[in-house]
């Protein structure tokens, strides 16, 4: 039951919302994330391999092979992933707010974008130094925690 609902909200278009692009682009949004996601992380873990490969015999080389790594596969995956990320982002806010999803509308406020904006504004206003750098790297992730623990238990009750 949870997963059909989880699996309806995430992958198919409530009705009434299938005209546009905006659906189709959803969808794979979201699909495309899936796969991104994953791999971009462990892209990152690449790079750590490679400097602890390549830099003790050539601390040169492995800066020149990381930066080459990063500006041809790390960064194009980033840039895919982000704008795919806010495709999903602005598509969920908007179902959200026309209450075509189980949340109320007043939820969209808690959504995942707002709170790691406002995450990233708190490390902002910290200056700079750890703390700050610990705030801005998990704010995607701390608005994430956020938006869910704000969201248990206001979905609707669907008859």
């Amino acid at each position: 039951m949870l997963a059909k609902h989880f699996s309806g909200l995430f992958f198919s278009v409530p009705a009434g919302q299938s005209k546009g692009a905006l659906p189709i682009l959803y969808q794979a949004a979201v699909l495309a994330q899936t796969g991104i996601a994953g791999s971009a992380h462990l892209s990152c873990a690449v790079i750590a391999l490679l400097m602890k490969w390549i830099a003790p015999a050539d601390p040169n080389l492995a800066v020149d092979v990381v930066l080459k790594y990063t500006y041809y596969i790390l960064t194009p995956m980033t840039v895919i992933f982000g704008v795919l990320l806010f495709i999903a982002l602005l598509y969920l806010f908007i179902l959200i707010i026309k209450g075509s999803t189980p949340y109320p509308k007043h939820a969209a406020f808690f959504h995942m974008a707002f709170c790691a904006g406002a995450f990233m504004l708190i490390g902002a206003l910290i200056g700079n130094n750890t703390i700050e750098n610990g705030i801005s790297t998990a704010a995607v992730s701390m608005g994430t925690l956020w938006m869910f623990g704000m969201m248990r238990g206001t979905f609707q009750t669907q008859h």
